[in-house]
């Protein structure tokens, strides 16, 4: 039996070619579709899971909870490494070649295509794929706090959601993330307004953060100085100084009701 379990997840009609491309580009391993859609595949000869969620959840928990209900039905023991892939990512072949040097309790990959090692699964994440408004972000912010991430990006399609990138903002205040980084880092220019206002709304509205987002938020400032060291041709990261926006934001102890409005109004008409 392989030590990989594969699952491809898959909305709509899954093409004929997808699983042989995928197939192609993994390797060796145990493969699943993982659905919440009873009309994914007709071929007998593909192993199907189906589940149906509550209607009414947004993609990233149905997909959490269709991850849960299949590892639960179908067990994981017996298994080094769980692999998730997007059935619509072009997986570059070879990509998961080296996954077997890899240390044993790490996340390799991107959000997308992603290999999370069983060990992990088990120690990081207690049994449990995330089930919330960022799967894919909490599953990596989660690997970075306690640095076992090997992040390897993946390109594919892109799309854009407003509403959803107002719940991801508020995800990445719960994560720690400093606000800051959202107006620089390198998102598409129409994401930077919805990522900073549900990054505002978290904050303005108390959300309760994460139990790693102290070690997330520092794991991700040393990665930040670490980026600019190299870029400024310096040998050591820690004589470059990160001004927290926390320490900035306590200079305005007082939350807007007016603010409180405005992001949910922006929220609403999202």
């Amino acid at each position: 039996m392989s030590d990989r379990l594969v699952l491809i997840l898959s909305k709509g009609i899954l093409p004929e070619d997808t699983l042989e491309r995928i197939r192609r580009a993994v390797g060796d391993g145990d493969f699943w579709v993982v659905t919440s859609d009873p009309m994914v595949t007709t071929d007998p000869n593909k192993k199907v899971f189906c589940f149906i969620p509550t209607e009414g959840l947004d993609v990233p928990q149905r997909v959490g909870l269709c991850i849960n209900a299949f590892l639960q039905w179908h067990g994981y023991e017996g298994y080094k490494w769980i692999l998730k892939v997007d059935s619509d990512m072009d997986v570059p072949p070879g990509f998961f070649d080296k996954l077997d040097q890899k240390p044993d309790d790490i996340v390799y990959g991107c959000g997308s295509v992603a290999a999370i090692s069983v060990k992990f699964f088990k120690t990081y994440l207690k049994g449990c794929y995330p089930v919330n408004d960022n799967d894919d972000g909490f599953l990596f912010a989660v690997a970075l706090a306690y640095g076992k991430m090997e992040y390897v990006p993946v390109p594919g399609p892109w799309h854009f959601f407003p509403r959803r990138a107002l719940k991801y903002g508020t995800e990445l205040y719960k994560y720690g993330f400093p606000f800051w980084l959202i107006l620089i880092q390198r998102n598409k220019i129409w994401d930077k307004p919805f990522l900073a206002s549900g990054w505002l709304y978290g904050w303005v509205t108390k959300q309760k953060k994460y139990s790693f987002s102290s070690l997330y938020r520092k794991a991700t400032l040393r990665r930040v100085r670490g980026k600019l060291a190299k870029l400024l041709g310096m040998e050591n990261s820690d004589r470059i100084l990160l001004v927290s926006s926390s320490k900035i934001g306590a200079r305005f102890p007082q939350r807007s009701d007016h603010l409180l409005r405005a992001l949910r109004e922006l929220g609403t008409k999202s």
